[in-house]
């Protein structure tokens, strides 16, 4: 007997940050604890020891430098460990089915590895 046929994709909730893949037809998502991450990253740990003010300019700027990182960081270990959809841990609205794996340790490895 052939495995049941699962809808596609994964239903995300509003507002949900996807880092590598689409969402809508994935078969094998995995999440990742962004908090975590972006601390792992020089510029989460810049603004933690220079304690930045939120919304500041400055702010702002390595924000979108440590996002840029944790998309390629995400994109790298979606590759490596066959994922085709990474998103933020805790937007999954509805999974279909299908077993979201936590790849945060390995997204902070590959920080780690990052220049």
């Amino acid at each position: 007997m052939s495995e049941p046929l699962l809808p596609a994709g994964i239903v995300l909730k509003p507002g949900a940050v996807v880092l590598f893949g689409a969402p809508a037809v994935c078969t094998r998502p995995a999440a990742v604890d962004v908090r975590v991450a972006g601390a792992a990253t020089p510029e989460g740990q810049e603004i933690l020891a220079d304690r930045v003010a939120e919304g500041s300019a400055r702010w702002q700027i390595l924000r979108q430098r440590l996002h840029v990182r944790l998309r390629a960081v995400a994109a790298a270990v979606a590759h490596a460990e066959g994922f085709d959809c990474v998103v933020r841990r805790g937007d999954v609205f509805h999974a279909r089915g299908r077993v979201v794996v936590d790849c945060t340790a390995a997204v902070v490895r590959g920080l780690a590895g990052t220049p």
